[in-house]
């Protein structure tokens, strides 16, 4: 059953009218290249994946992957509320070969005290601002 959902693959037309293939495989290799750690992958649907994913600095977060021309305002609550669930605060909405709708972008802004971010590609994590502390010259 597993090696049947690893190669499973989604095969959506992107608004440029090109083919996107997704496959589990893919977008592990996706996560780990942006620099994050997996620590468990859900496929709840053939075109959504759930990950859980460790930052470098060692934060953990959410990321929710669907695989659709367009990601609504129903996505990004469904974000909202596995966050809820795993008592998280941060996690990403990734849109694989599709975009998000104006209605998903303002429900983003809405999620009170949880930190959604939407992206149609993985970034490397931002590491936490470090403060330098400089000591005068002993001498």
């Amino acid at each position: 059953m597993r090696q049947a959902a690893r190669k499973l693959t989604d095969r959506l037309s992107s608004p440029g009218g090109c083919v996107v293939k997704t496959t589990t495989a893919g977008l592990l290799a996706q996560v780990r290249q942006a620099g994050y750690a997996v620590i468990r992958v859900e496929q709840s649907r053939p075109n959504r994946w759930v990950l859980m994913l460790r930052a470098p600095e060692g934060g953990e977060l959410l990321l929710l992957a669907q695989a659709r021309r367009v990601i609504g305002a129903a996505d990004v609550q469904d974000l909202g509320e596995l966050l809820r669930l795993r008592r998280l605060r941060e996690g990403l909405l990734l849109a694989v070969g599709g975009r998000f709708s104006g209605e998903a972008q303002r429900s983003a802004t809405e999620l009170r005290g949880l930190r959604v971010q939407l992206c149609s590609e993985l970034a490397p994590p931002v590491a936490p601002a470090v403060a330098a502390v400089i000591e005068p010259a002993r001498g």
